[in-house]
C-alpha cells in the first residue's frame, strides 16, 4: 500500500517553479509554499496556478514577512571597507547601485549608535547626519544581497506588527483563493488576532493561521496560542538559538505535546542541505515521527538544487519507510476532551479506541471544517484516514493531517455516498491487498446541526465487504 502518513512542504521557485520540474515531483508534496517579493507577485500567481493545474487539490500557502526590514536592491551591492554609503528608505524593490534602499520609513529615528547587521555581522555604523541625510560608513568588506533581512545594535525599530506590506499580502493570498498563511515573529495572541481581523475583513475568515515559532516572548505560554491557531512551524535552529540546544529540546518536545493533545499538526522546518545521504534522511524522520511530529517543510535552498526532485523523491521514500511506529495506548484521561465538544470529541476517541482494539484497516471520515479529522490524526493511528467534506478551506487545510488522504464531495452527497465512494478509495489505496473481513470505521462527529444529508452522527464498524 502506498500511503503517506506524514506530509511534506516544499517552497516553490527557481527550478521548482517550472511546469516540467514540478510535474515529476508534484506527488509526492502536499503543501507548497510561497513568499511574495513585491516586484514579483505576477510570478507568484502562476505558481498557485500552476500547482492548481497539475493538482488541484495540492494546498499552496503563504508565509508573511512580519515587522522585519529588509534590503530592497534589486542587485547584490558590494561594499569596501570605509567607504561612505547613504541608506534610504524604499517599500519596492529598485534597482540603485549607489544606495542601500532598506524598508524601514522610520529612518531619520535612527540613533547615530546604531550599527547596522547583515548575517549577523556588524557592517555599516551611522558616520554623518547632514541636514537630515545620514551618511554611513562601511566597517567590513561586505556583499549585501537583495531581500536580505538586516538589523541594529544599539537601536530596536519601531515596527507594528502587521505592516503595510503583510496588509497587501494578505489581501493578495485571498484573491489568489491561497488557504493557509504562515505568520512569522509572533509574540502575543493580540498579533494573531491582527492577522485574523485583517482576513476577515477582506473575505479570508476561513484561512487557516500557521504560528511560526520564533521569538522568545511566547515560549513561556505556547498554550495561550492554541484556541487560535491551526498549527504550529517550528525550526529548530531557531528555538535553539533562543534558548540553547538542550533547553531547544525541552521546548520542541513541551510544543509538540501540548499540539498534538489539541488537535493540532505540527509542522518542522528541515535543513536540506544538511541531509546529504539516506542514513540522514532516515534518521532525521525517525526521530520527528516519533515525536509525533505531522510536517515536514524543506528550507529554501532546496529550490536552488541541481537536482530538486531527486531530494523530494528520496525524501518522500524515508517518509514510506519509516512512519510506522510503536505507540503505547492513549488513556482517555489523556486525551484532552473539550468541555464544549464533549460529545464530539467522545465519539472521536472511541474510534481511535475502536481502530487498535479491532484492528481497523482504515477510517471513512467525513468532516466540516476539518477539526473530527485533525483530532483523530492526533492521536497517530497506523491507518489512512479518507476523510471527504464539502468545504474547500477544510478540504485543504487536511492536507496538514497525519495519515489523512482528503477529498472534496458535493454539496448534495448523503451518507450512502461518502460510504460507497470511501470503500472504492480504500481498494485502490491498498491495491488489493484488503480482504472482505476486513474491519472499516465509518465516522462522523459533529456539533452542529443535522443538515439534510443523512450523515450518522457517532461511529459504525463494518467488514469490507458490508459496505
Amino acid at each position: 500500500m502506498i500511503h503517506h502518513f506524514g506530509k511534506i512542504w516544499c517552497p516553490i521557485g527557481n527550478a521548482l517553479g517550472k511546469e516540467t520540474v514540478l510535474s515529476k515531483a508534484i506527488n509526492n508534496i502536499d503543501v507548497f509554499k510561497i513568499k511574495l517579493n513585491n516586484a514579483y507577485d505576477d510570478s507568484k500567481t502562476k505558481y498557485v496556478q500552476m500547482v492548481s493545474k497539475l493538482d488541484s487539490g495540492k494546498s499552496v500557502m503563504l508565509e508573511l514577512k512580519g515587522p522585519e526590514v529588509r534590503v530592497k536592491n534589486l542587485n547584490t551591492l558590494e561594499l569596501k571597507k570605509w567607504a561612505d554609503i547613504e541608506i534610504l528608505y524604499c517599500d519596492f524593490f529598485e534597482d540603485n547601485s549607489e544606495h542601500l534602499l532598506i524598508d524601514y520609513s522610520l529612518m531619520l529615528d535612527i540613533t547615530k549608535w546604531a550599527i547596522l547587521v547583515v548575517d549577523n555581522k556588524e557592517c555599516i555604523k551611522i558616520k554623518d547626519n547632514q541636514d537630515g541625510k545620514l551618511i554611513w560608513e562601511v566597517l567590513a568588506d561586505t556583499v549585501i544581497a537583495s531581500d536580505v533581512l538586516i538589523s541594529f545594535t544599539n537601536y530596536n525599530p519601531v515596527i507594528e506588527f502587521l505592516t503595510p506590506r503583510d496588509q497587501r499580502d494578505l489581501i493578495w493570498a485571498v484573491q489568489n483563493n491561497l488557504n493557509m498563511i504562515v505568520i512569522p515573529y509572533v509574540r502575543t495572541v493580540d498579533d494573531i488576532a491582527s492577522i485574523r481581523a485583517h482576513l476577515n475583513k477582506n473575505k479570508g475568515e476561513h484561512v487557516k493561521l500557521i504560528m511560526k515559532v520564533m521569538m522568545m516572548d511566547c515560549l513561556d505560554n505556547l498554550e495561550d496560542f492554541l484556541p487560535h491557531i491551526d498549527a504550529f512551524l517550528i525550526y529548530e535552529s531557531d528555538i535553539n538559538n533562543l534558548v540553547g540546544e538542550e533547553k531547544g529540546h525541552e521546548v520542541i518536545n513541551h510544543l509538540i505535546e501540548i499540539s498534538n493533545t489539541d488537535g493540532r499538526p505540527v509542522i518542522v522546518g528541515i535543513d536540506c542541505k544538511k541531509l546529504t545521504w539516506k542514513t540522514a534522511i532516515d534518521d532525521c524522520i525517525k526521530n520527528y515521527i516519533n515525536k509525533w511530529v505531522s510536517c515536514f517543510m524543506f528550507s529554501d535552498d532546496i529550490i536552488d538544487m541541481d537536482e530538486p526532485t531527486d531530494f523530494i523523491i528520496s525524501f518522500y521514500e524515508s517518509v514510506l519507510a519509516n512512519q510506522i511506529i510503536e505507540q503505547p495506548m492513549i488513556t482517555y484521561d489523556q486525551a484532552k476532551i473539550h468541555p464544549e465538544y464533549l460529545i464530539h470529541d467522545y465519539i472521536i476517541y472511541n474510534s481511535y479506541r475502536s481502530i487498535i482494539e479491532l484492528g481497523v484497516k482504515a477510517v471513512i471520515c467525513y468532516t466540516e471544517n476539518g477539526y473530527t479529522a485533525a483530532r483523530l490524526a492526533s492521536y497517530r493511528p497506523n491507518v489512512p484516514i479518507i476523510t471527504f467534506t464539502k468545504n474547500d478551506y477544510a478540504y485543504r487545510y487536511l492536507n496538514l493531517l497525519w495519515s489523512v488522504k482528503g477529498y472534496k464531495i458535493a454539496p448534495g452527497f448523503d451518507y450512502n455516498n461518502v460510504k460507497q465512494i470511501g470503500k472504492e478509495i480504500i481498494r485502490i489505496l491498498f491495491k488489493g491487498n484488503i480482504t472482505l473481513e476486513d474491519r472499516i470505521l465509518v465516522l462522523h462527529a459533529s456539533s452542529a446541526a443535522p443538515d439534510t444529508s443523512n450523515i450518522i452522527n457517532g461511529t459504525e464498524i463494518y467488514k469490507f465487504k458490508d459496505i
